[in-house]
Parts: C-alpha cells; structure tokens; sequence
C-alpha cells in the first residue's frame, strides 16, 4: 500500500494533537547508516517533510545567491553526487529547544564533528574532545 504525502499529514496532524504544546522529535542527519551524524535538528512535523524542508531551503539560497551554513554544503555536497542524507529520529518525545540542544552537546562531547551553527552551541572547528 502505498503512503500519499496527504494521508501521511493527516496522520502526523492526529499524532501531533495528542502530543504537548513544547513536543518535538529529536532527529539527526547522517551520510550513511553508518556513519556518524553530521547534524541535529527537531521539528514537529513528520520527519520526511523535515528532509524535504532542508533540501528546498538549500535550493531556495542557491537561486538567491545566499551562502550555505556548513550542514547545508555537506548536504549540497550529497545531493550533487547524487545521494540524499539519510534523516533518524533519536527522540521521539523531546522538549522544543532543549532536548536538541543536549543530543549537541553529547555528540559534541563525544567527539562528533557536529555541523550545527546557531547562538547556542559553539562551532564544531572549536570544540575540544
């Protein structure tokens, strides 16, 4: 059977309405299954939208002329090779603004080269292990 982007919305919309005002999924961008993550993000919709946000807001800046953050290149990157990143949850019932925030900071402390960049967490090139 398959999924139309319409009925999977109206099935995250439902699931969306039991869940909290500050819910979240906690998700990760990684190249391979195997490989570590290169990126962490929330979002509240159904995580395919998510991926598809990520790659139209690239090709938006590209027609614009904007510059890429770090993540958005390491995407541009993929997709020019033909590959698209693969997208995981990590945490299905996180808090909006924190729970992405301390999966950063683990991988960070752990020695993931994240590629996030926002006032909150400091840039992958500066961290020490």
């Amino acid at each position: 059977m398959t999924v139309t982007k319409k009925s999977r919305q109206r099935k995250h919309k439902a699931f969306r309405r039991r869940q909290g005002e500050k819910w979240c999924f906690v998700y990760i961008l990684r190249h391979t299954l195997e490989s570590q993550p290169f990126y962490v993000g929330q979002t509240r919709s159904h995580i395919r939208d998510r991926l598809d946000w990520h790659i139209k807001a690239i090709r938006r800046k590209e027609l614009r002329g904007q510059s890429l953050s770090p993540a958005q290149m390491a995407i541009h990157e993929m997709l020019g090779d033909g590959l698209e990143p693969i997208i995981q949850i990590i945490d299905r019932k996180g808090i909006w603004d924190v729970t992405e925030a301390v999966w950063i900071d683990r991988f960070k402390r752990e020695g993931v080269p994240i590629l996030n960049v926002d006032g909150t967490v400091p840039d992958h090139r500066s961290h020490a292990p």
